[in-house]
């Protein structure tokens, strides 16, 4: 019997239950933790040097994490998953998050300059949502060569940081598309609707992998909303979108066509039923990605489409558990890119089906 299995037999927990809070891999209670690691001291203590390989200095450690606060229910639940993997660590490796929020988009220029702030300048990591621009790349280059940098959630093509903890918005996308196939008819109209107010390689990568998905089976028709992120989920945004969604349905089938599936790339799948709502339209199924409660409820009462689901707060979870390992172990505990599961949720005349994806293409 191995060192691990004897510590599991003799405190009751399975082997991997030790080996994980050795390691820090998954949420777990503080107190689970401490339990492990005292009884590793009290009676194996070179394996605890041996396992860990802390640095010498285990004083407290800040790790400034810049991101998006809108849409609100998105970024709430990656700030909980950051939170839980600080905590999870407890006493042995004591860090804080620094938290600076921004709106649902900010320019080069703004992100910069919180790039150059004291909080950024002082800590000992940074997690950063960042633009995609040469100018922010370089930037976060040159913080990355005096403390560790994980990029989260988006692409900055050009940086070079310690971790990228990023969906793989090309492997959703396709996934959209895959419940479209099974729900739509061949040869019906799809509209696809973007909205300038956030747009990113992520929404790029989606519309990518939906239209690889369905462009030769159906039609594909595009919508594209000049708004502003003030707008998102309750008046303008909505009555925006049923203006310019029903001149494009009026277009197609003034023509002879029909329209079967509306698809949404940003989140932004509240607006649109509210909007499907307004005109009547709950026949056309809604497709889209990351959804709130007040959107579920429309799928739980009928409307019939699909959303995929980053894993928002196993993406926060991983980026700041990878940090703080690294300040304390000097350890890299993913791959460079890592790239997080996703749910996919059909709701079709025959009923509801999830499945889960590993986030591959």
């Amino acid at each position: 019997m191995d060192y691990l299995s004897k510590i599991a037999q003799d405190l009751g927990m399975s082997r991997s239950s030790v080996y994980r809070a050795i390691k820090h891999m998954k949420p777990m209670s503080a107190e689970t933790r401490k339990r492990v690691i005292e009884y590793i001291k009290a009676n194996y203590p070179e394996k605890l040097t041996q396992l860990n390989s802390f640095s010498e200095n285990r004083g407290g450690k800040h790790i400034a994490v810049i991101m998006p606060y809108k849409p609100e229910y998105f970024w709430k639940e990656a700030s909980d998953g950051m939170e839980a993997a600080r905590e999870s660590f407890g006493d042995e490796c004591p860090a804080e998050l620094k938290f600076i929020f921004y709106a649902g988009t900010i320019s080069e220029n703004e992100l910069i300059s919180i790039l150059d702030s004291i909080e950024v300048s002082t800590a000992d990591a940074l997690c950063v949502v960042p633009v995609d621009t040469e100018r922010v790349a370089e930037k976060i280059n040159d913080i990355s060569r005096r403390i560790p940098v994980a990029i989260f959630n988006e692409v900055c093509r050009g940086a070079v940081a310690f971790l990228n903890v990023v969906s793989n918005g090309y492997a959703e996308g396709r996934a959209v598309g895959k419940m479209v196939t099974e729900q739509c008819p061949a040869g019906s109209h799809i509209i696809r609707i973007s909205t300038d107010d956030y747009t990113s390689d992520v929404f790029n990568d989606r519309m990518r992998g939906f239209g690889d998905a369905v462009r030769e089976k159906y039609f594909i028709d595009e919508v594209s909303l000049d708004c502003s992120e003030n707008y998102y989920y309750h008046t303008i945004l909505p009555s925006l979108m049923a203006r310019k969604v029903n001149e494009k349905i009026n277009r197609i089938e003034s023509a002879g066509g029909s329209v079967s599936a509306t698809y949404v790339t940003n989140g932004a799948l509240l607006p649109l039923f509210i909007a499907l709502r307004k005109l009547d339209r709950q026949d056309i199924s809604v497709f889209g990605h990351e959804i709130n409660e007040s959107a579920l409820e429309f799928y739980k009462n009928g409307m019939r489409g699909g959303y995929v689901k980053q894993d928002i707060y196993m993406q926060g979870y991983s980026v700041i558990n990878g940090l703080i390992r690294k300040l304390f172990y000097d350890k890299d505990v993913y791959p460079e890119i890592y790239n997080t599961a996703f749910d996919s949720d059909s709701y079709s005349e025959s009923g509801h089906e999830r499945n889960e994806q590993n986030g591959s293409v």
